[in-house]
């Protein structure tokens, strides 16, 4: 039943209610990550896909929910985006963009690279 209805909308460019094409970006990005770093695998992530996911992450007002890092400073070294005050963390955008969204690995570390915090 659940296979037919997606194959049912195949090809369908409608979404959902209260939904606009970044939310099904960040749904992509994110939970691709979650697959493939559960797979142990590194899922390539175009920065400027990434980047509009963040944006849309940090602006973010439902569901509610706090600033998960207080007093840091989100620094992408592969493209141009900084969002926050104070000590300053520094990884891919792709790797920042699960640090926002709460996931505990990024990219960076399935390679064994640790995020700057300076």
């Amino acid at each position: 039943m659940i296979v037919g209805h997606l194959r049912s909308v195949v090809g369908s460019r409608r979404s959902a209610l209260l939904t606009t094409p970044r939310e099904s970006l960040l749904d992509v990005v994110v939970h691709g990550q979650d697959i493939a770093l559960a797979l142990g695998r590194v899922r390539e992530v175009p920065p400027p896909a990434a980047r509009d996911a963040a944006e849309r992450v940090w602006t973010m007002r439902f569901p509610p929910r706090p600033w998960p890092l207080p007093g840091k400073r989100l620094v992408a070294t592969d493209i141009a985006w900084t969002r926050g005050a104070g000590e300053e963390v520094r990884d891919p955008i792709a790797g920042l963009l699960l640090m926002l969204t709460g996931r505990p690995a990024r990219p960076s570390a399935v390679r064994g690279d640790v995020p700057q915090i300076l």
